[in-house]
């Protein structure tokens, strides 16, 4: 069941990444496809979830950072400033659910970790520099919400690496919601230099690395 499932997510998210090609090709004759498909990624990973998870009360902080992501999904499908601000509060909001997620999931031994831990902080720290050196004098009135969001996103990242402290750094579990949350800052940077700098052929990559990011979080989470 496993497997049957990852391959229909993986096949709805490779849909998609080849749907964005055809609107950047092709224009808004198209763009129906992704209002028809986009929806079932998150919807299909709520089930996923609690199909696979015996639910204790803690997990149903993920499940609501996964309809939060929903709504950021349709938010960020509308034009318009004030849509991408909505959309914008809706991921921040999904991103500190998964937050307090993690802390309450690993209790107060978050943090008595093997230094090797730390190690995982190094890229998203390094993204997030790149990022915001090249972007600044850029973002506008919008500027102070896309640093906040961007702050609450690292601290995901960083969350993510200390979850299970009594397990090992290539622990499986520990790993797949690392890099789910590495893609997710990817994805979302990338979004950003698409609005504000070019968005030429970008869209396909975020769809792309935005599925594989929740993916991975949510397999992460069921195996632990």
């Amino acid at each position: 069941m496993l497997f049957g499932f990852l391959l229909v997510y993986l096949g709805l998210v490779f849909c998609l990444f080849f749907v964005e090609f055809g609107i950047v090709l092709l224009g808004d004759s198209v763009v129906f496809l992704r209002w028809l498909l986009k929806p079932f990624l998150m919807i299909s990973l709520i089930g996923f979830f609690i199909v696979f998870v015996d639910l204790r009360v803690v997990d149903f902080l993920v499940v609501l950072a996964l309809f939060l992501s929903l709504f950021g999904d349709v938010f960020l499908m509308f034009s318009g400033d004030r849509c991408f601000l909505f959309g914008l509060f809706s991921f921040f909001m999904a991103h500190l659910f998964y937050i307090v997620f993690f802390v309450v999931s690993s209790g107060a031994s978050l943090f008595a970790v093997s230094a090797l831990r730390y190690i995982l902080f190094l890229p998203p720290l390094f993204v997030v520099f790149l990022f915001l050196y090249r972007f600044r004098g850029r973002l506008s009135e919008e500027g102070v919400y896309v640093f906040i969001y961007a702050f609450i996103l690292v601290l995901m990242v960083f969350v993510s690496a200390l979850r299970l402290p009594s397990e090992p750094l290539f622990n499986i579990s520990v790993l797949l919601t690392y890099f789910g949350g590495f893609l997710f800052l990817v994805s979302d940077l990338l979004i950003a230099w698409s609005r504000y700098l070019f968005s030429m052929f970008l869209e396909p990559f975020i769809i792309l690395l935005y599925g594989l990011a929740q993916l991975f979080i949510v397999i992460g989470l069921v195996l632990a």
